[in-house]
């Protein structure tokens, strides 16, 4: 057995664990669903401004019309594309971890023949 090592760790040793695999795209696939969140909680407290504008006085209905509207559309817009950049990325560690377990399912098929 050959010792190609990176970093300490030998390249034909045993496979890592697929909770330990790829820990920092699991970490942005959470930042990206944190942003989701804060952007959705902005989102809420912009819509209520919008519909606080339009019950005041001092405003005329239209551009508070406006403001709901953009906020509210915008807002939703930005949650759903974040939160489809996070699951994009936990769609990529899932493909590689299934390739991985087909390759090794079929590597070991091939050794019992």
């Amino acid at each position: 057995m050959r010792d190609d090592s990176i970093f300490g760790r030998p390249l034909n040793g045993p496979p890592m664990p697929p909770e330990r695999k790829y820990p920092a795209l699991r970490a942005i696939a959470k930042l990206y669903k944190l942003m989701a969140w804060l952007v959705a909680i902005a989102t809420v407290l912009s819509g209520g401004l919008g519909v606080a504008m339009l019950g005041s006085e001092s405003s005329r209905g239209f551009p508070s019309v406006i403001w709901l509207v953009v906020s509210v559309v915008g807002g939703a817009l930005v949650f759903i594309s974040l939160w489809a950049a996070a699951e994009t990325v936990l769609v990529f560690v899932d493909i590689e971890q299934n390739t991985r377990q087909i390759a090794e399912t079929r590597q070991h098929d091939g050794q019992e023949s």
